[in-house]
């Protein structure tokens, strides 16, 4: 068998390399009529991931309830990147790195958010009723609660002296949501 010797072309600048290390390429797609896969330089992958560099990432919080947060971002070159994280994005061409600034900043944007609300959890058994407030950010209250004559809900306040104000206020609020 005769050996052959394979030249590398860019297919971005059109001039032949050879390869150092890694060789990047763009598979080939029969359904435009490519047989071969499209080479690129060290160079041009250079040029492309300096390209795809985030400059700015803003946040598009969910405009409906149980949808998810998506992110636009300004690149190096002036382009602007949607990014929506439970799309597929395998078939396109963008560096991992840009799709994980986006992740990133909207990972930070959902726990920023969560500092702000608050979970409870009620028990309410025939040895126990309290209920329990949990933020994003760890602070824990307690409370024990009991219903008077007229139905309504009376809760000891002993719980709620030297805790931050702000939590306080909002498992207040949450809590007259619920009852």
């Amino acid at each position: 068998m005769k050996r052959k010797v394979m030249k590398f072309i860019c297919s971005d600048c059109k001039k032949e390399f050879k390869p150092d290390g890694d060789v990047y390429y763009l598979p080939a797609n029969l359904m435009n009529g490519q047989k071969e896969p499209q080479w690129i330089c060290p160079k041009c992958h250079k040029k492309w991931l300096d390209g795809w560099k985030v400059v700015r990432t803003v946040v598009n919080p969910p405009k409906y309830k149980n949808t998810h947060c998506t992110a636009t971002c300004t690149l190096k070159n002036g382009k602007i990147f949607f990014f929506n994280p439970v799309r597929d994005y395998f078939n396109e061409d963008i560096p991992i790195d840009a799709m994980e600034t986006a992740r990133k900043a909207i990972n930070d944007y959902i726990m920023e958010s969560r500092k702000h609300e608050v979970d409870i959890a009620i028990t309410d058994s025939f040895d126990e009723q309290s209920i329990t407030g949990k933020d994003g950010t760890g602070n824990t209250i307690k409370v024990k609660f009991r219903h008077d004559r007229n139905g309504k809900l009376q809760i000891d306040d002993k719980a709620l002296i030297g805790k931050d104000e702000n939590f306080v206020n909002l498992f207040i609020k949450k809590i007259k949501e619920v009852f």
